[in-house]
């Protein structure tokens, strides 16, 4: 049998007839099937928990401030700035969401002058914001700062294109401390 397979083993006798004696035979039934469903079952159900993790990171940590940043007096800033847009923050969360994963660190959030909203990431060497005006308005800038050769990319978001960010993601969330 190859070691790779899994093996079951049913029991033939169960309980002998005679007090004290044991006499269970077992044989050995490949259970191939029923080991790949298993793997199968697992991995999906471990696939289900990380996405909820993120979101349920996000609506645990995040959310609560950005109701904060909403609920801010105009003006806040002492320079007349309005509070965080509600479409900017439910496009913020959209945005976190589809992008973090499930190890990715929770970035750090402030309001911006103009109602928008600054998500910044600054750990593991890695120097990633963004900056929402808007839904699908947004300033992206990220340099990785272990890599001496990386060039610091700056750039403009205004579709629902997010492949910029994927790269710092993948760094956030792989690279050791």
């Amino acid at each position: 049998m190859p070691l790779n397979q899994a093996v079951q083993y049913i029991e033939v006798n169960t309980f002998s007839r005679e007090f004290g004696v044991t006499t269970t035979r077992r044989r050995a039934e490949p259970v191939g099937p029923l080991f790949e469903k298993f793997w199968q079952e697992y991995r999906s159900s471990v696939a289900r928990e990380t996405e909820l993790s993120v979101k349920r990171k996000l609506e645990l940590q995040i959310n609560p401030q950005l109701e904060e940043f909403t609920r801010y007096p105009l003006g806040w800033n002492s320079y007349g700035a309005p509070p965080l847009r509600s479409d900017v923050k439910d496009f913020a969360l959209s945005v976190l969401n589809s992008i973090m994963k499930a190890r990715t660190p929770l970035p750090h959030v402030a309001p911006s002058s103009v109602g928008g909203l600054h998500v910044e990431w600054h750990e593991k060497g890695v120097d990633l914001e963004l900056h929402i005006i808007a839904p699908y308005d947004c300033d992206v800038w990220f340099c990785d700062c272990r890599d001496p050769n990386a060039q610091p990319v700056s750039d403009k978001i205004a579709t629902a294109d997010f492949a910029v960010l994927s790269e710092p993601i993948d760094l956030l969330t792989s690279r050791p401390d």
